[in-house]
């Protein structure tokens, strides 16, 4: 017999559909895809770990904590960006990173500390190690400050790591 071609034995014993019942999404058919969900639910669990991460970072103060994503999304109107170049595995440079206070007051802020996230397949987050600023700086409205923060690769990360992206979140601190 041929591939693609089905003999009467097989179509005769195939079990009828009851109406107003799709196939399973095992069988390719049309129910939502289990996979979808699962993404959703990820990132949902994402955004929960996060915004507890900045809450218990924050209980050791009364100052307000905020995030930003490097890319271009933030909780706030201060927005945090940052790139490294030049690191590969044993290395250690900066991220460069750019602090826009998109405001029409002064913001002073006392502290940014980063989370990296998985870089290429292979790469995972821990292959890098960020330091933090600490200090008090105030940042003008409708303008930008650059601070350099220490980031490093570890010795141990694998070759596919070198120029690999990594997303990073900042998260800060502001002073009253």
């Amino acid at each position: 017999m041929r591939k693609g071609l089905q003999s009467s034995a097989d179509t005769a014993t195939r079990r009828p559909e009851a109406p107003g019942r799709g196939t399973s999404s095992r069988h390719g058919g049309s129910a939502p895809s289990g996979s979808a969900s699962i993404i959703w639910t990820l990132m949902a669990l994402v955004l929960v770990a996060g915004i507890l991460y900045a809450e218990q970072a924050d209980s050791r103060g009364d100052s307000p904590v905020g995030w930003s994503l490097a890319g271009g999304t933030s909780s706030g109107p201060v927005e945090i960006t940052g790139y490294a170049r030049g690191l590969y595995p044993g290395t250690s440079t900066y991220l460069l990173t750019r602090v826009t206070n998109r405001s029409s007051r002064a913001v002073a802020i006392t502290r940014i500390w980063v989370r990296i996230g998985r870089g290429a397949p292979g790469c995972p987050s821990r292959t890098l190690r960020a330091g933090r600023y600490g200090g008090q700086r105030l940042v003008g409205a409708g303008r930008t400050w650059r601070v350099r923060i220490p980031v490093a690769m570890s010795a141990y990360a694998g070759n596919a790591c070198q120029g690999a992206r990594y997303p990073v979140l900042f998260f800060f601190r502001q002073g009253r």
